[in-house]
């Protein structure tokens, strides 16, 4: 009967509408059961010659019960039909109940999605928080490991001459660890190993010029701590992880006869190649002392004093001795430093546990075994 339905109605408005029909069809159904009451029992339809002999009346009556009739049978349909109207809202309502819940069940998983999305974003959040203050507290930590890496000897301003034993401390004992030092009037910058004890300190042998050059000039000394391995000399590029230590400022004083502390390593040369047992020579204005040559391997870090002390020209103050850079086949390719120590003690061949306190040292050589 009905093409088209009407959109669904909202709760409220559906719920008054039906109360009002309820309304409606109970005066319907009144005035049906009042209808039904005044309708008069049918009678047989007169014949035509009963209407023709004009029982006016008869015929205003039954024309009147027809009509009751008829009225009777439209108001049926009506109801019929409003019944039928019921049925459909009522079907309308059932289907918008459906939707609703269909919306609402799309409504509750859209907000459990925004609620993940959200809970996605604070962990997201959460770990992007955790990652940079990791981060913040890494270089908090760095800045801290490097102001711990510091050379300690010699000090701040110290005066030092051709050769010199350098100290620190270092946070890094997993690198490689070298001495840099730079020439401030040049900028150029010599780099040596240093050995890395387990108690977290390092040493090393500086070199701050040579016989000739470098008198009264000034020098700054750093510790290098990277994990590359670099070679003695000039160092002309700097390994991308290198750590720098601070630096300390030293000047090399000059030469004094007077003095008499000068004790000068002449043979073999830095960065020269030697056997397992080679010539060392050098210059002391000390001829009077004990003199031992040193000799390091850079890898191990422990110093061990040669046979006996070397000979000493008293009129020139040359001096000459041999050393021993490893075994036959123990050492090849390593690097070892090579010094000469001047004293008034004895010192047995073996590892130098302990410096003499009236230790002289000369200037240091790095050599590697071929």
């Amino acid at each position: 009967m009905y093409d088209k339905q009407p959109p669904g109605l909202p709760d409220d408005e559906a719920t008054k509408f039906e109360s009002d029909f309820k309304k409606a069809m109970a005066d319907v159904e009144r005035v049906k059961e009042r209808l039904a009451k005044e309708q008069p029992k049918v009678e047989p339809r007169r014949s035509s010659e009963t209407v023709r002999k004009g029982n006016t009346a008869a015929v205003r009556t039954e024309d009147s019960s027809e009509q009751r009739v008829i009225k009777s049978e439209t108001a049926g349909e009506f109801v019929d039909e409003i019944k039928a109207l019921n049925s459909e809202i009522k079907n309308w309502r059932t289907e918008s109940g459906q939707d609703t819940l269909k919306k609402s069940k799309g409504d509750r998983w859209e907000r459990a999605m925004a609620t993940l999305a959200v809970s996605i974003a604070i962990v997201f959040g959460t770990i992007g928080l955790w990652v940079n203050t990791n981060r913040q507290a890494e270089k908090v930590g760095n800045k801290l490991k490097e102001s711990q890496f510091v050379v300690t000897s010699p000090p701040e301003g110290a005066d030092v001459g051709l050769g010199q034993r350098v100290f620190g401390k270092t946070p890094y004992p997993q690198l490689n660890h070298y001495v840099a030092v730079r020439i401030i009037r040049t900028g150029s910058t010599y780099i040596r190993p240093a050995f890395v004890s387990p108690d977290g300190t390092f040493s090393g042998e500086a070199r701050f010029g040579d016989a000739a050059v470098g008198e009264d000039d000034e020098f700054t000394i750093r510790a290098l701590a990277t994990k590359a391995s670099l070679a003695t000399g000039n160092l002309t590029e700097v390994p991308d992880d290198a750590v720098w230590s601070d630096f300390v400022t030293v000047r090399r004083v000059q030469s004094s006869p007077v003095a008499g502390t000068q004790i000068v390593l002449t043979t073999p040369t830095d960065g020269a190649e030697v056997g397992a047992d080679s010539t060392i020579s050098g210059k002391t204005s000390l001829p009077d002392l004990n003199h031992y040559i040193i000799v390091t391997p850079t890898r191990i870090g422990t110093s061990f004093v040669q046979n006996q002390p070397a000979l000493v020209n008293r009129a020139d103050g040359s001096l000459t001795w041999r050393a021993t850079f490893g075994g036959a086949q123990v050492g090849v390719g390593e690097q070892f430093t090579v010094r000469i120590l001047a004293t008034k003690s004895t010192l047995p061949a073996a590892p130098l546990d302990k410096e003499p306190a009236d230790a002289v040292f000369s200037n240091s050589v790095t050599v590697t075994r071929k």
